[in-house]
């Protein structure tokens, strides 16, 4: 998403990768499935469990519908 700062200046705001899945309007199942992982997997990257591998990032980007540096990789909880 893309906001203005106060000075009018564009910043690319940062998202969480399960804020990232539920502005796509897709379940952990369905976009499991897009990205070609389990959903226990899907499941452990939105919790900071663990963090898919750097060639995995195009596609998330991809079925999410945004670039690839908006998405933080963090626990929902941070």
């Amino acid at each position: 998403m893309i906001k203005k700062d106060g000075d009018g200046n564009m910043v690319l705001q940062k998202i969480t990768l399960g804020k990232a899945r539920e502005l796509a309007d897709l379940s952990q199942e369905d976009a499991a499935k897009k990205i070609g992982v389990s959903v226990y997997t899907l499941s452990n990257w939105e919790r900071g469990k663990f963090f898919p591998k750097v060639t995995m990032l195009d596609k998330i980007a991809e079925v999410y519908g945004i670039p690839k540096d908006m998405i933080v990789f963090v626990g929902e909880d941070e």
